[in-house]
């Protein structure tokens, strides 16, 4: 379930990041540019719906006498996405912006 909410994070940071680098390089295919751009569109839909999808796949696989001990572990996950992708997410911002040192 961690997988699940990392590919999800990873979609919407990176997605927000690299949509125009993306349109810009498939452009001379018209079916994968109208792929692309209709996935950089619909993006932050997807990933509200994988995000919700993903909630509600953990309230499912609760278990009594583990509840706490799953929301620690749904907690942990969720902090550990926060701090490394935000990281990563000025990261990368800051190369596309050329204010690499």
């Amino acid at each position: 379930m961690s997988r699940h909410f990392f590919f999800t994070a990873m979609l919407f940071v990176y997605g927000r990041i690299l949509s125009q680098q993306l349109v810009n390089t498939v452009t001379s295919d018209k079916f994968l540019y109208r792929l692309v751009s209709n996935l950089i569109k619909y993006q932050m839909v997807i990933c509200y719906f994988l995000y919700i999808a993903g909630f509600v796949w953990f309230i499912l696989s609760l278990k009594k006498r583990y509840y706490k001990y799953q929301f620690g572990q749904y907690a942990w996950t969720h902090m550990i996405l926060i701090v490394v992708f935000t990281q990563s997410a000025f990261t990368v911002a800051n190369i596309f912006q050329g204010i690499f040192w």
